[in-house]
């Protein structure tokens, strides 16, 4: 009995408190290698959602930037002008050779004015890019009105003289293309920004091609054309190249 009540004692006195300090032990470490993983998943979750948001933001702030600058870029009042000049002299050549092709059919008025409608639009993204007044929008792009005089005078000389004969309306084209041309040459030594010289040269281009095109086919009609605008230099250094792509793929 006495060593039955000493092996109780020591039970009680040293392997219950052993065990028990044993148990908090492992139960503290436990809890503590859980809430250290918690903790990793937490920052890395934390991390995560801040990189998230850093991209967001960043996006934000270029998204933000891109359309600022675009609208404090400033514009002179030159390339203001000559944008929407040219967006009007662009419908004056494609509704001119609408009317040509609907009075003689054919080529080159056929092809051409598809080309001068992708002229228009040309204009149409500057003009928005730049957020001007469209002054197509102000006539609703009604066939042969314009907002400048001197856009309507001309139409209506030019649909009329054109009007009399094939030959006549070949002379027609070969004129505005060469009104294209002086006026385009004018505007992009105006010009400053990039898009706009850009988009003018193209332009440009495209009318050197139709140029091309109205005199070869006069040549055919037994008619050689002679310059009522540009230099008889730079008339002949244009007849003399050879079509480039981008301004109309099939003029004649």
């Amino acid at each position: 009995k006495a060593a039955g009540t000493t092996c109780v004692h020591l039970i009680k006195t040293f392997l219950v408190p052993v065990a028990f300090t044993y148990h908090n032990t492992f139960h503290r470490q436990r809890l503590m290698l859980l809430s250290t993983v918690k903790w990793k998943q937490g920052f890395k979750e934390l991390k995560k959602n801040k990189m998230q948001k850093l991209v967001f933001l960043a996006m934000v702030l270029l998204q933000s930037g891109f359309i600022f600058s675009q609208q404090t870029i400033s514009l002179t009042q030159q390339e203001r002008d000559a944008i929407v000049y040219m967006r009007e002299e662009e419908k004056l050549a494609r509704d001119v050779y609408d009317s040509m092709f609907v009075k003689w059919g054919g080529n080159p008025f056929g092809n051409i004015r598809y080309s001068e409608q992708v002229h228009m639009d040309r204009m149409k993204t500057l003009i928005t890019t730049y957020q001007l007044q469209d002054p197509v929008n102000q006539t609703g792009d009604v066939h042969g009105k314009f907002v400048s005089r001197l856009m309507q005078q001309y139409y209506n000389d030019l649909a009329a003289f054109g009007s009399q004969s094939f030959t006549a309306a070949l002379k027609v084209g070969a004129k505005i293309e060469e009104l294209d041309i002086a006026d385009l040459e004018a505007r992009i030594q105006q010009a400053q920004q990039q898009d706009i010289i850009n988009s003018f040269g193209f332009l440009k281009m495209a009318s050197h091609n139709h140029l091309r095109a109205f005199v070869r086919r006069l040549k055919m009609e037994g008619v050689s054309y002679e310059p009522v605008i540009l230099s008889k230099a730079a008339f002949n250094k244009i007849i003399d190249s050879e079509n480039r792509k981008g301004g109309c793929g099939k003029c004649n």
